[in-house]
């Protein structure tokens, strides 16, 4: 310390007797020299009076484990060779007269440059397995959790002295190669970390619960399997290489396991300690020394330390009965360590999934310390797993739970749990006999909207009374089984059917329902006969809309000519003959088989009923501009607003159409009209990404140079999300599937229509859909061909996001432009030079008064070493670092 504040050695040498009894400073986290200093000197001293363990002769009840004890009962004449070189690197490290990398070189530590290049390593290696990644970035971590660990036996010391039974002190430096199992005295540990994951739970992340229990990161794997705990000799895997266990290791670690119980019952506690820890630091998956442990410290009134080793014991063992976890659930929640209570109580429930007072434990906790994503989680396990009989429980309970858990999922708009809570809600109904027949069809319309028609069709097998499918023999070609969390159908989809019964308690939209699921199995085979039972009903009025579903599930699934067919038989029916998304169904299955002139006699028909059909008059002006009835599909469109229909119109149709609005001075519509002509040539941006990254001059093969890619990608990324990328990707999708001739605009027609579509923005106001039209007009790739079409957006892109305020795209830009001014410089003059990184210099404070980031102070320091000595960008970054609070460096700037 006196040497950092620049006093003269003669002090140093006076004051030299005054400061040497000091005890050592506590690891402090302002200064990384002070902690790597402070903490070594720290570990020093205590090891000093750490390193004497019980004297052992070698032998335990006769056997001789001298081998085993090697690493604890080393000579005293190595210890003190090792700590003479420690000491003296120590204080050589002490002193400046070495750096850190070389003092960790000599006493065998990792340096920075190596843990720089470890970091670096695992940055740029993406495809790591999980297990090595969770490793590499424990890593880092290990040594803040030692310090931790370290202080809170500090603690533990001062508490011992009070307390009856022997202190622990001792057994630190065994305890070191389990990573620091943290020990906590207090729940002020455990309080600590409770801020992170109750912000977990509340950004819906899942909660490591091995985190809540305190296993160290070494530990969290399954734990040995049955053969390794009986003391067998096993196979284990050591890096690449398989090799067997030794008996002998096994054998003496059950004597010492032996011995420290007799010598725990004369009384030698600390003995018995010692001898434990042991067989933790050779065997740290052996869940037997972590429950001696446990049971010792149990006995000796420790129970914070009790609960601990006791949750490794019972996280080891992978048979820990229910019971078990209970009890140390109840421990936990005595000493105030709630959330290590819920997680002892979600083991529990993993053992016994059926026992309602586990899920009430859980619940109870959980709700205490906050955590109620989780506690609704446990809520809806509840409510699917428990048996109702064992636990007592009547139906307004089922209902009141999971009306709870349903309007909690509601309002997030997770409608997957939502889903399960009103399945949940469907089988307890059943069990105490409840009609839910509306849930229920709200249950199978929610699964067919999400594409699951297999628990769809599942369910109307299981729940629905009124359905049964039968074979050859009569018998049942499904096997229906329930339980608490639910039922089983096998096999499914039916191998055979030779006919299905169908009663009139089945509703007919059910029934809809289950056709649809049949043909999007690829089971239409099964079709005919409930379609056949489907037309024998009498049809609702409120069904209609459901029976045009079976058509399009056809059509989903390429059966063109079966949806035809089944179209026509509904067209047969009064009550579909003058219905409009019947006739628009019908019209594209005609044009899908090519019979142009019946589709536009279809369409027609759909106008007739209903002249507001945006995309049956697309479709008409479609198949009029096939069948060369340009002048008649121009007058279908013209004077129509287009834009809400689900489909593009013919591309010549579009351009005569737009020249029209045009004339007309309709600015509205042309908008609409222009976006719908250019949104096939905008989709290509997303069709083919790479050419964000790679773009070609005309006539040349050469990859251009003059524009960043940075800037194209922060081109990129400004459009993401907004309603014009929705808008793109829906209808030029639509556009690109279907059979459209290709485009005869050239670039400069594409150039024109962005060029006048973003002046009428402007002009507007409307300032966030001109800087997405310019950004997508600066990434097409037509638009890029020629330098005369490019340079148009190019210079339009800050000035869009300047009125946008969209800074990053704003700051790419400024920061291309300065760099191709540094590097075009000489060719101007020194006066107009100097005007022009003014102007650039007042941009980029202007981008930084409204945005900050990391990036952009960066790249003003790696300006300021370019350009050393610039009043503009010193005055630039001190601006940066008062905003960002690092008031000592803007001082200096």
């Amino acid at each position: 310390l006196l040497v950092c504040y620049g006093l003269p050695e003669s002090v140093m040498d006076d004051c030299g007797e005054k400061f040497a009894d000091l005890v050592p400073m506590r690891v402090r986290q302002d200064s990384i020299q002070s902690n790597v200093a402070d903490f070594l000197q720290h570990q020093a001293s205590k090891s000093k009076g750490r390193r004497k363990l019980v004297e052992i002769d070698g032998t335990i009840s006769g056997m001789d484990v001298s081998d085993q004890l090697a690493a604890s009962s080393g000579s005293d004449i190595d210890m003190a060779t090792a700590d003479a070189d420690y000491n003296e690197a120590l204080g050589r490290f002490m002193r400046n007269e070495i750096a850190y990398d070389e003092f960790m070189e000599m006493t065998g530590g990792v340096g920075l440059n190596e843990e720089a290049a470890d970091f670096d390593d695992s940055v740029v290696d993406e495809e790591l397995e999980e297990t090595d990644v969770a490793m590499k970035s424990s890593r880092s971590h290990r040594y803040l959790d030692s310090a931790s660990a370290n202080e809170t036996f500090d603690d533990d010391e001062m508490e011992d002295e009070e307390e009856a039974g022997p202190s622990t002190s001792g057994f630190v430096s065994i305890m070191r190669p389990l990573g620091s199992v943290p020990v906590h005295s207090s729940p002020r540990g455990v309080k600590a970390e409770l801020s992170r994951i109750l912000v977990a739970a509340n950004n819906g992340e899942e909660i490591d619960e091995d985190r809540l229990l305190g296993i160290p990161i070494e530990l969290r794997n399954s734990g040995p399997p049955p053969e390794q705990l009986s003391g067998r000799n096993v196979m284990f895997k050591s890096g690449s290489s398989a090799l067997p266990q030794r008996s002998k290791l096994s054998k003496t670690l059950d004597a010492l396991l032996g011995q420290a119980n007799v010598i725990y019952a004369k009384g030698q506690t600390k003995e018995a300690l010692t001898m434990l820890l042991e067989v933790i630091r050779q065997e740290p998956r052996n869940p037997d020394a972590y429950r001696l442990v446990s049971d010792i410290y149990k006995e000796l009134n420790q129970s914070h330390k009790c609960l601990q080793y006791g949750l490794l014991a019972a996280h080891l063992n992978s048979r820990t009965p229910a019971e078990e976890w209970v009890e140390l659930g109840n421990l936990a929640r005595r000493l105030q360590r709630i959330e290590e209570a819920a997680a002892c109580y979600g083991r529990a429930i993993k053992v016994e999934p059926s026992n309602w007072k586990h899920y009430e434990k859980r619940i109870e906790t959980l709700d205490e310390i906050g955590l109620r994503p989780v506690a609704m989680k446990t809520r809806l396990m509840a409510a699917q797993n428990i048996d109702h009989s064992s636990a007592k429980v009547d139906f307004d309970w089922f209902e009141s739970l999971i009306k709870t858990v349903a309007e909690y999922y509601i309002q997030l708009n997770d409608e997957e749990k939502a889903i399960m809570a009103l399945e949940a809600f469907v089988l307890r109904s059943r069990e105490f006999g409840r009609k839910v027949d509306s849930q229920h069809h709200t249950l199978v319309g929610m699964w067919v909207a999400r594409q699951r028609f297999e628990d769809a069709a599942k369910s109307i097998f299981a729940l629905c009374p009124g359905i049964t499918a039968l074979d050859e023999k009569g018998k049942f070609a499904m096997e229906i089984k329930f339980n608490n969390a639910g039922y089983t159908v096998t096999p499914f989809p039916p191998k055979k059917v030779h006919r299905f019964v169908v009663g009139d308690t089945l509703s007919s939209v059910l029934l809809i329902r289950l056709i649809v699921c049949f043909i999007r199995l690829g089971r239409k085979d099964l079709v005919p006969t409930l379609v056949d039972k489907l037309f024998e009903r009498e049809i609702v009025l409120a069904d209609e809309p459901l029976y045009v579903d079976i058509a399009r599930a056809y059509q989903a699934v390429d059966c063109t000519p079966h949806a035809q067919k089944y179209v026509e038989h509904l067209l047969a029916r009064h009550c579909f003959a003058e219905c409009a998304d019947v006739w628009f169904l019908y019209g594209q299955l005609l044009s899908a088989r090519k019979k142009l002139e019946e589709a536009a006699g279809a369409y027609e028909r759909v106008l007739d009923i209903q002249p507001s059909h945006v995309d049956a008059r697309i479709n008409l002006s479609t198949v009029q501009q096939k069948l060369g009835m340009a002048e008649k599909a121009f007058e279908t469109l013209r004077d129509y607003d287009l834009d809400a229909g689900s489909s593009l119109p013919d591309e010549r149709l579009l351009i005569r159409q737009a020249e029209f609005l045009s004339q007309r001075q309709r600015t509205d519509q042309f908008v609409r009209c222009v976006r719908m002509l250019l949104t096939p040539h905008f989709y290509v941006v997303h069709q083919n990404v790479s050419v964000i990254k790679r773009r070609v001059t005309a006539g040349t093969g050469k990859t251009a140079v003059a524009f960043c890619n940075g800037l194209r990608a922060a081109a990129f990324n400004s459009v993401h999300g907004s309603a014009l990328e929705k808008f793109v990707k829906r209808l030029g999708a639509i556009a690109a599937g279907e059979d459209r001739p290709p485009s005869e605009m050239t670039a400069t027609q594409l150039h024109d229509y962005a060029f006048k579509l973003l002046e009428i923005l402007l002009s507007q106001e409307r300032y966030q859909d001109a800087l997405h039209v310019c950004c997508y007009a600066y990434l097409q790739p037509t638009i890029c061909k020629t330098q005369k079409t490019m340079e148009t957006f190019h210079n339009l892109l800050m000035f869009c996001a300047m009125k946008a305020h969209y800074w990053p795209l704003a700051f790419e830009y400024l920061r291309w432009f300065h760099m191709a001014s540094l590097n075009n410089h000489s060719l101007l003059v020194p006066a107009d030079r100097d005007l022009l990184f003014t102007r650039i210099f007042n941009a980029m404070n202007h981008v930084f008064c409204h945005s900050q980031n990391v990036s952009y102070h960066r790249y003003v320091m790696r300006a300021l070493a370019r350009m050393p000595g610039n009043i503009a960008l010193q005055m630039i970054s001190g601006n940066n670092s008062l905003i960002t609070g690092a008031y000592r460096h803007a001082l200096g700037s």
